[in-house]
């Protein structure tokens, strides 16, 4: 990780998080900074990788988009 990169990731730590903590421009900056330093080494990590076969990537989507309509249901059951 560059200098750059490092600085972006220790503007994370000024981040308040918790409920009702509401925005503002320290924890905007501070989500910024989290992105900078960390989208590269997604694209790096998904890059470098096997790439998926399409039966996997139907198969994964469709289990995610049960999951996601099963917690929609079971959310507004209460």
């Amino acid at each position: 990780m560059n200098l750059v990169r490092s600085i972006a990731l220790s503007m994370m730590s000024g981040l308040m998080l918790g409920v009702l903590k509401g925005s503002s421009l320290v924890a905007i900056l501070a989500t910024v900074g989290l992105c900078i330093a960390l989208i590269p080494l997604g694209v790096q990590v998904l890059r470098s990788g096997p790439t998926p076969g399409f039966r996997r990537v139907v198969g994964w989507s469709a289990l995610m988009a049960g999951l996601l309509a099963a917690m929609y249901f079971l959310g507004q059951a209460g």
